[in-house]
């Protein structure tokens, strides 16, 4: 299987050029683009063209461009280190550990089956608009605060 992987985001210079290193002394070279940050509109045309959207992390409170990869229809794996790794999960989020074996192993098994992967796409994008939508979650945040302001005001 030929693979392109995208890496995108900023970092911390020194780590980058010891990944890039790495890839290097792996002969991995022409396999991988160093994007760098990326934003809108080139972010949307990125997600796209590709075939899944990986973000294996130790910490996400919420991990926004997973919602936006799958927001699009951009199968998703990640692992549970994002703070909404259920929510992602029922959408059809691959949820894998932490090891780059487990990572690897995830993604090839997405990419085995293309009409599954398709399939896995549609349903996080479905389940995305229907988790977050925009007159549902306005109704759930105005009812939480009238819950917290009838709170405050009830005698102690």
């Amino acid at each position: 299987v030929s693979l392109q992987l995208l890496i995108a985001g900023p970092g911390e210079a020194k780590y980058i050029e010891s990944l890039k290193a790495r890839a290097s002394r792996l002969g991995i070279n022409d396999e991988i683009l160093w994007l760098g940050m990326v934003r809108d509109p080139l972010k949307t045309a990125l997600f796209l063209e590709s075939d899944i959207f990986v973000l294996p992390t130790f910490q996400e409170n919420f991990g926004i461009v997973l919602v936006e990869a799958m927001a699009i229809g951009l199968p998703v794996i990640t692992t549970a280190g994002t703070d909404i790794w259920r929510e992602l999960e029922k959408g059809g989020a691959v949820i894998t550990g932490f090891s780059p074996q487990e990572i690897a192993d995830s993604i090839a098994g997405l990419l085995e089956d293309r009409d599954a992967l398709k399939r896995r796409g549609k349903k996080g994008q479905a389940y995305v608009r229907q988790w977050l939508d925009e007159s549902k979650v306005i109704g759930e945040h105005l009812s939480m605060y009238e819950r917290s302001v009838k709170a405050r005001c009830q005698p102690a």
